[in-house]
């Protein structure tokens, strides 16, 4: 939804460049100056108007692990285009502009420092392990990741299976907070049919699991450890944030 108003934002400014801009009167120097700046801005909101469009497009297919088209792919284009909108920008301004150097220059910092925050943002959510401790579920050092799906761009809702080593059970439990754990599997095991796992929960037998709630902030853990024996135990986490 949001991701959707500000592409429309975007439509709407450029439709009001155009219509502004194609309502002034002058000479032919300054008709060409203007073809030049619709030029200009309209390239610059399709880049920007581009790198939400592929975020949105990847957020509506979901992230999955090892699919043909990778998830970085996605994710990082918002960052680039964002670069390549700035510096399109930054590099046209002097001349094009029809405010001041102050009011320009001003407006590129702002989008420099949004731009740099998207790609410190897209680092985080293409490590998949990583992106998880949103939720505060954070993994110990060994952790593999073997499933991963997420959806959702600001909000998103993340279904992972990882391993991690049998001894860091305990350190995983209490850095994600996870005091509680009781025996069993319960109903919404169902969370993780798309992992083609599910035979491993269809026992209570070697499962625990425990549901963490945050009505402040909106966010639900759904975490299951399973006991399949060997120097591993596989955790099932489901979580929004």
């Amino acid at each position: 939804m949001e991701v959707g108003l500000i592409i429309c934002m975007l439509v709407v400014a450029a439709i009001l460049v155009v219509l502004l801009e194609a309502a002034r009167k002058g000479s032919e120097a300054d008709r060409a100056l203007r073809r030049q700046r619709i030029v200009w801005i309209l390239t610059v909101l399709a880049l920007f108007a581009a790198g939400i469009a592929a975020i949105l497009a990847g957020s509506l297919a979901g992230f999955h692990r090892n699919r043909a088209i990778p998830n970085w792919a996605f994710i990082y284009t918002i960052p680039a285009c964002w670069t390549a909108g700035t510096v399109l920008y930054v590099a046209f301004a002097p001349r094009l502009c029809r405010y001041r150097k102050r009011v320009w220059i001003t407006f590129a910092a702002v989008l420099a420092l949004a731009t740099a925050r998207l790609w410190w943002m897209a680092s985080i959510e293409a490590d998949e392990i990583r992106h998880l401790e949103c939720a505060d579920v954070t993994f110990p050092e060994g952790a593999d990741l073997v499933w991963y799906e997420s959806k959702g761009v600001f909000a998103s809702t993340s279904v992972a299976v990882v391993d991690i080593p049998f001894g860091s059970v305990g350190e995983f439990k209490q850095r994600s907070g996870l005091a509680q754990f009781d025996p069993g599997v319960p109903w919404w095991k169902s969370y993780w049919d798309a992992t083609g796992m599910t035979d491993l929960l269809s026992t209570d037998t070697g499962n625990e699991h425990s549901v963490i709630e945050n009505r402040d902030i909106d966010q639900l853990r759904f975490v299951i450890i399973h006991d399949g024996g060997g120097e591993t135990r596989r955790v099932f986490v489901h979580t929004n944030c």
